[in-house]
Parts: structure tokens; C-alpha cells; sequence
């Protein structure tokens, strides 16, 4: 089959040209299994939260049920640590669900879960997470689990899951896109159990007759069941004569009953005239209501067509005096305490004279139709609800199935479009060499500022690639001095000096760059790999051109804590960030006052140096 435009053909299937195939060893830091022991000794009220499997759902962490440990117990567990963005994926139970640890659990635990740290400029965590749940990737912990009983994953079978990886930009765009997903949702989730509640309450009450509706004055009277309906229950032919099935009489089961919900319209097996008269079955007028008597006990269904049914299910047809859809309601109403009758054996059960014995305070029927009008109409309020919910989960599937894969692209707003522009003019191009064009642009714009030097252009080139969105494959990590990657600076100053661009040198109490024979012949390639990004970049280098090393360390600090915050949370308070900065990064940064992180803060918004998913927090 000829490969679309744009799309090539690797072991894992079709792809875009510019998406790369990589082991998740690849782009994570470390990959590594939690708290090994059980450690019940240490189980303290509060303390060190940790994680369990249970807290593990898919895409979220759930901590309603979180242990604590006692932090003396954690720090012989401290190179554990989880950070915010942390990947917790499930060893057994449900092998390969996975979550990401938000902001507010950094330098938490985990116990016996795997613990996978993507790298920041290789992978976004939502990103991840969300591939890691899709169906590609429980596909591949379906083949890779190992274990007798109860299958298991381990760190090496995670190291080697193969990720379809984007560009960060465009990860962040589907993670973004399949997120909004989650939150409609979680806000559908939350408004369906608003309404359950809200139904059970109106439930209680008006069956009750604790409240009453407007119009309605006469006494209830209290009755027995048994006075108010005639009931049966059915029966099951022998199933190995086979001719007694597949009639055209349908025959209701209590898996009928659990999976039609109100209004039965239809069984999923029938019994032929013979398998009818050769059992205990009786026929049901439409109308009746169904009810378990034992399996699902207390489960109701109001048949919707004449049908029979098996033995465990009991047929009410109410008396005139008694509305059936109010019997319905009723019934369900009574669920729990019902759970607490039934006869035990085998299996809790109840029986015909039960039943009849069941205790009820009676309206009128007029009365007793409006009420089962009002719950009806709450019941259509769920299930559309419900409807949506399961349409909008469906929607999600498909979408995860073509973002995921690159068969359907999102547009990448312009902003992002200098990686796309950089791929496009040279996918082959050594990302060390390009690292190196970008920062001899950076130096060659600035070596002449007396605020210039080596530290401010580490802060000048992280800045660089957050505001402008470009990838040098670099790596940051907390440092003293702010976002740091040591040995991408030693990368970018033997290649500058290998290509005879600029060298640096160490003058007095610092280094500076000197510029060589070369200097400005790396112009040719900037324009080749970064021709997109040229407004961006030379805001950026005005804007900072004559700032401190310290203002550059406090602004490049402020974005990497601020970005690192956003991807798990949204929108962060300021509050949030600087306290990530003074309490969450190096001792160091406690020299700085408070209020002017606070004031920085003000000022990137200002200048609209913010990180893209915090835009309009």
C-alpha cells in the first residue's frame, strides 16, 4: 500500500515523516520501582504521603485513601523521591495504568509502583501519561506481562515500551487537547453523582411522605404488599434439552435485569412453547414489575413487553389501587435495607411471602403518579447525562487513536511552528551542531555587553528555547544558579571552538567569549534551522540584553518552576510558584527576597514571557 505525503513506514507501523520512534528509556531520566517493603512499622496519620496501586487511576492520582510514613522512614528512601511531573504506573493488579504525580506530592513516595521521570525537553508528562493509557500502550503491557496468577510488569519491560514521539510542542498540543477531554468528563462525572444524589434525596422524601406536593392533603395509608399486587415467580426449563430454547417467548434472567435498566424491552434468550410448558414459567403482562430475589437481590425492572421469566426473578402485578411505576420507585428505595433480609446460604436470597410482607405507607394513586412522574423525569435527566458521558469517553478513544498516532495532525499555533520549520529544512541535522548555531547567534548578539559572560548566557539559551519553543535536545536540572545542563555547555563550547566561532575564555574573575576567524559563519546555518523563530529570538535577546545575571537567573528560575507547575495544574497561583522557587529548588535561591520573585512575576506577565499553558490563567 503506497505511503501517504509525509508518512513513513517503521517497526510500530505508519507514521509522520517527523516523529521519531524511542524506547521510553530514551526520554526519561530514570525508570525505577518504589518502596519495595510494606514497611507497616512506619504508617503514621500524616507525615510522607505514598501512593499505593490503589491510588493509581487512569491519568490521576486519587488520594482519598492515601498512607503516610514517617519522614525519618523516607529519607533512607530519599534518592525514591517522586517529583512533580512523575510518571506512576501499576506493577500488578492492572499492569501498565498510569499517572502523573501533581505539584502538590513532590517529594512524595510511592510503594512498589514503577516511577518514570521524563525528560523535560524530550517528553511531556501528559503526554505520556496519556499514550502510556491508550490502547498502543496497554497493548504493549498486555504482551510483555510476565507472573503466574496475578501478572506483573518490572522496570526492564518499561525501559523498552516503544513511544511514537512528536515534537515537544505538538506532545503538549495533544495532551492539551485529549486534557479538555478529561475535564468535560470529570465535570459530567461530578454532575452525574450531583443528580444521584439529588434523585436518592427526592427519593426519600417523597415516597416517604415527609414532604408533600402541592394539592395533595390525604393520609397515607399503611399496607402490606401482599394486599396490594398478586406475584409469582418464574422458572428455568431443563437447559440440556434444547429444544425447550430459542422460541418465541422471551424469558427474563437477571442478567436481563442488571443490563435494561428501568424498562425491560427485550431478553436475551426465549423459550419455545414446549420449554414453557415443561417448567414453573408464567407469563408477565407489560407492566409488571420484576424483582430479584436473588444474585443482584432488590434489583427492579418494569417489564415492557409480556414476557416469563427464570425462578430467581419475582413477577408483581399491581391492583388498581396501586401504581406500578410508584412500586418501582419504591422498591428501589427499600435496596438497601433489603440487602440486609435476604436469607443466607449460598448466596443471600429472598422468597414470594417476603416479599408480600414488605411494608408500605400508601398515597393516593393520583398522588402516587406524580410522584413517579417527578422521579421518571430525574431518571431521563441521568441517563441523558450518562449518554453524553459514555458518547464523550467514546470520543476520547477515537481521538487518542489519531493524535497519538499521527494520523490526524493539530494544527500547532504559530508560536510552535519554528520546530516544525526546523525539522522540515534539515531532519538530519546533528542536534549538538544546532545547539551550537543557536547559542553562537546568542553570543554574537551579546558578547559585547558588559553583563555578558558564561552564566548569563546559560540563563540566555534556556530562555531562548522556552519563549521561542525551540529543541536542542538539552536537558535542565535544578541548579544553584538556575535551570542547568553542564553537559550541553561543554557540548556548545568545544563545538563553538571547533567550528573557530568564538572561545571562551576565562578574563579576570569569569569567562567571556572571544570571538575567532570564524565568527558569523554560522549565520547560513541559523537561517536554515531557526529562520522560523526570528522575531521571538530577537525579542528576546533586546529584552535581556543589558538585564543582570542575577534578573536572568531569577526570570530563567521563575519559567522553569512556573512551566513545571502548569503542565500538571493549569493555572498556578503566584504564591505556588514562589514557593516551588524558595522552598522546592536550591538553598540558594533563599538569597533572593521574596518580594522581588513576586515582582518578576509581574513583570514576565507583562511582557508576555509566560508559559504557554498559563496564557490567560
Amino acid at each position: 500500500m503506497e505511503l501517504r505525503p509525509g508518512y513513513k513506514q517503521t517497526e510500530v507501523g505508519v507514521i509522520p515523516e517527523d516523529w521519531d520512534v524511542k524506547p521510553l528509556a530514551a526520554i526519561t531520566d530514570k525508570i525505577m520501582v518504589g518502596i519495595a517493603s510494606a514497611a507497616t512499622y512506619a504508617y503514621r496519620p500524616n507525615g510522607v504521603p505514598l501512593f499505593r496501586n490503589q491510588n493509581i487511576k487512569n491519568g490521576r492520582l486519587d488520594d482519598t485513601d492515601l498512607l503516610f510514613v514517617e519522614p525519618d522512614y523516607e529519607l533512607a528512601f530519599r534518592n525514591k523521591r517522586l517529583r512533580a511531573g512523575d510518571l506512576l504506573t501499576m506493577r500488578t493488579g492492572y499492569p501498565g495504568v498510569t499517572a502523573i504525580v501533581p505539584a502538590k506530592y513532590d517529594s512524595s513516595q510511592s510503594f512498589t509502583t514503577l516511577i518514570s521521570r521524563p525528560k523535560p525537553h524530550a517528553a511531556d508528562s501528559n503526554f505520556l501519561c496519556h499514550y502510556i493509557n491508550s490502547d498502543l500502550g496497554q497493548e504493549f503491557f498486555a504482551q510483555s506481562q510476565i507472573g503466574g496468577a496475578q501478572k506483573n510488569v518490572n522496570a526492564g519491560t518499561l525501559r523498552e515500551m516503544p513511544v511514537l514521539l512528536p515534537s515537544v510542542p505538538e506532545q503538549r498540543a495533544i495532551a492539551t487537547a485529549l486534557n479538555d477531554v478529561d475535564a468535560l468528563l470529570e465535570v459530567l462525572t461530578r454532575l452525574i453523582a450531583k443528580k444521584r444524589d439529588l434523585k436518592q434525596a427526592a427519593m426519600q422524601q417523597l415516597l416517604t411522605g415527609k414532604t408533600r406536593l402541592s394539592g395533595f392533603h390525604d393520609e397515607w395509608q399503611p399496607k402490606r404488599l401482599g394486599e396490594l399486587a398478586e406475584m409469582d415467580s418464574g422458572g428455568t426449563p431443563p437447559a440440556s434439552v434444547f429444544a425447550y430454547y430459542d422460541g418465541a417467548i422471551p424469558w427474563a434472567s437477571i442478567s436481563d435485569m442488571t443490563k435494561s435498566g428501568k424498562v425491560m424491552t427485550g431478553t436475551e434468550r426465549s423459550l419455545s412453547q414446549l420449554g414453557f410448558i415443561n417448567s414453573a414459567a408464567k407469563m408477565f403482562p407489560v407492566g409488571s414489575v420484576l424483582y430479584a430475589l436473588y444474585a443482584s437481590l432488590g434489583e427492579c425492572s418494569v417489564a415492557g413487553i409480556p414476557l416469563c421469566s427464570s425462578q430467581a426473578i419475582l413477577g408483581i402485578r399491581p391492583h388498581a389501587s396501586l401504581h406500578n411505576e410508584f412500586l418501582y420507585y419504591y422498591l428501589i428505595y427499600l435496596k438497601p435495607v433489603v440487602k440486609t433480609l435476604g436469607q443466607h446460604g449460598t448466596q443471600a436470597n429472598l422468597n414470594k411471602p417476603m416479599v408480600q410482607d414488605f411494608r408500605l405507607e400508601l398515597p393516593s394513586v393520583a398522588e402516587q403518579i406524580v410522584i413517579a412522574t417527578m422521579l421518571s423525569d430525574m431518571d431521563a435527566e441521568l441517563s441523558a447525562l450518562e449518554a453524553r458521558r459514555d458518547k464523550t469517553r467514546a470520543l476520547k478513544q477515537a481521538m487518542m487513536q489519531e493524535l497519538l498516532t499521527g494520523r490526524t495532525r493539530l494544527v500547532i499555533p504559530a508560536a510552535t511552528e519554528s520546530k516544525n520549520a526546523e525539522r522540515t529544512n534539515d531532519r538530519r541535522a546533528n542536534i549538538h551542531f544546532k545547539r551550537s548555531v543557536l547559542a553562537a547567534e546568542i553570543i554574537d548578539r551579546l558578547h559585547d555587553e558588559p553583563t555578558f559572560g558564561h552564566v548569563k548566557f546559560e540563563k540566555m539559551i534556556f530562555l531562548v528555547e522556552q519563549l521561542c519553543e525551540v529543541d536542542t535536545g538539552s536537558t535542565y536540572h535544578r541548579d544553584a544558579a538556575g535551570p542547568y545542563d553542564n553537559r550541553a555547555l561543554r557540548s556548545i563550547d568545544t563545538q563553538l571552538r571547533k567550528q573557530k566561532w568564538f572561545d571562551a575564555q576565562k578574563i579576570a574573575d569569569r569567562y567571556r567569549y572571544a570571538p575567532m576567524a570564524n565568527r558569523g559563519k554560522h549565520k547560513e546555518y541559523f537561517e536554515r534551522y531557526f529562520g522560523g523563530i526570528g522575531t521571538a529570538f530577537d525579542s528576546v535577546i533586546e529584552t535581556f540584553r543589558t538585564l543582570t545575571t542575577e534578573r536572568c537567573e531569577i526570570v530563567a528560575t521563575l519559567f522553569a518552576a512556573w512551566r513545571d507547575l502548569v503542565q500538571q495544574n493549569g493555572p498556578v497561583p503566584d504564591d505556588v510558584i514562589v514557593n516551588e522557587v524558595l522552598n522546592n529548588w536550591h538553598e540558594s535561591k533563599k538569597r533572593i527576597p521574596e518580594e522581588r520573585w513576586r515582582k518578576a512575576l509581574s513583570w514576565m506577565r507583562d511582557h508576555g514571557f509566560v508559559p504557554r499553558k498559563a496564557i490567560g490563567a
